[in-house]
């Protein structure tokens, strides 16, 4: 009765409502609104049926919320709102981060992680199939490679590895084919109904240097042809809208079967190096993001597909591991990426690299303001990033005229103290 007095004001819709709901739901509603770590303002609506149903306020959205300082001060948006635990974590990391010495990381990169290999895995395989492995000493690992579909025991191998991600995703992480691999790649790209294909390098780098083979056609109405696969080269595509990146809308036709997928070739990132900025590499994460389904696999492949390819691949591990552990050193993330792909991240400057990308990823999903770009992490990576890039095209250079003068195969050459593959 009590109840029914103080609602005499209200539309009769509202009052059946009112009087239909179970007595308790509301206290239990409130009590699980309260265990969580962010509260989010609600209002009521009713809808034609006379049943309420409440819908959140667009001020508690992350979308719309103002980034948290480095300095641990709350953001506001509307009104004071507590902050995730995943956020403040990836605050905490970030105001960190920003205090180091790139000296210090770059020597906890060369001392503890340049030479790990997860002993635990075996590479048996790989031995077995030297000529289709595109360097020497760059291996593939047994538990994680990627077994060809509808061949023989003795020729289901490819160099590549499947890479899981917190979200249930996955990539396959694998290296430039060869003229003798072409077939196998598409094998394993059409078997596993790949339906994105990321190239991290381009098919020449450096003096006259194959870093890759052309697999497929890159002019559009154009056609190739290797072995049982057609592959036509539909058109060009406009998004991703990204400098340096150009996108082709491919059709794979094949035991007369029609296949589609789209190829994403971005040249924005220096041969055995790393980019001076993270711009171009999240936005193409982002777009792979934005347009893929938990279940839909991706290939992202660079020269041997170890370096480029698993520092982009690393970058959706890290941002998880960082929003559980705001102390967490990126070493851990990339003994975890070498326990699914060899030798993954290869040089100090790339472990910069996803260092700065996880502060810009940040920063643009709100979480930290932008950082002052003179801070002298920022100024001592550029640096670094820009010496490391001219060092490399000269080396380039010098590798390209030994090779035109009878040099050895670039299939052959050792990998190992290269800082990029």
């Amino acid at each position: 009765l009590a109840r029914a007095r103080s609602s005499r004001s209200l539309p009769l819709l509202s009052l059946l409502t009112l009087h239909s709901t179970p007595p308790g739901s509301a206290r239990r509603t409130m009590s699980r609104a309260a265990d969580k770590s962010l509260m989010v303002p609600q209002e009521k609506t009713v809808n034609r049926k006379g049943q309420t149903r409440r819908k959140a306020s667009k001020a508690g959205t992350s979308k719309d919320r103002e980034p948290s300082k480095l300095d641990g001060t709350k953001a506001v948006s509307g009104q004071k709102t507590a902050r995730s635990v995943e956020d403040a974590n990836k605050q905490a990391w970030s105001k960190k981060v920003l205090t180091l010495s790139i000296k210090t990381l770059s020597e906890e990169f060369n001392q503890k992680i340049k030479r790990f290999v997860d002993t635990r895995r075996t590479t048996i395989c790989s031995a077995k199939n030297e000529e289709k492995n595109r360097y020497a000493d760059v291996l593939c690992l047994d538990d994680t490679r990627v077994v060809l579909k509808g061949r023989k025991v003795e020729d289901d191998y490819i160099h590549a590895n499947w890479v899981q991600n917190p979200d249930g995703s996955r990539l396959i992480c694998t290296q430039g084919p060869m003229p003798e691999t072409i077939e196998d790649f598409w094998l394993m790209a059409v078997k596993e109904k790949v339906t994105i294909i990321i190239q991290l390098c381009q098919f020449v780098e450096g003096e006259d240097e194959e870093k890759c083979a052309q697999y497929f056609p890159t002019k559009p109405d154009e056609t190739k042809t290797f072995g049982p696969f057609k592959v036509t080269n539909l058109d060009l595509l406009s998004s991703p809208a990204i400098e340096g990146c150009v996108c082709s809308y491919l059709e794979i036709t094949y035991e007369k079967k029609k296949t589609r997928m789209r190829h994403c070739l971005l040249s924005a990132w220096p041969d055995k190096c790393a980019p001076v900025s993270s711009d171009k590499v999240l936005d193409l994460w982002k777009w792979l993001k934005k347009n893929t389904k938990v279940d839909d696999p991706v290939i992202v492949h660079c020269s041997a597909g170890v370096g480029r390819t698993a520092t982009f691949a690393a970058i959706e591990l890290a941002a998880y591991k960082i929003g559980k552990n705001p102390n967490l050193s990126l070493m851990k993330v990339i003994k975890e990426m070498r326990s699914m792909r060899y030798q993954s991240v290869q040089s100090h400057v790339q472990y910069l690299f996803l260092h700065l990308c996880m502060l810009d990823l940040f920063c643009s999903e709100r979480i930290i303001e932008k950082y002052d770009p003179e801070a002298k992490f920022i100024k001592d990576y550029r640096r670094i990033a820009t010496r490391n890039i001219s060092k490399m095209a000269k080396k380039g250079s010098d590798n390209g005229k030994n090779n035109k003068e009878g040099g050895v195969s670039n299939k052959k050459v050792s990998m190992l103290d290269d800082d990029d593959k």
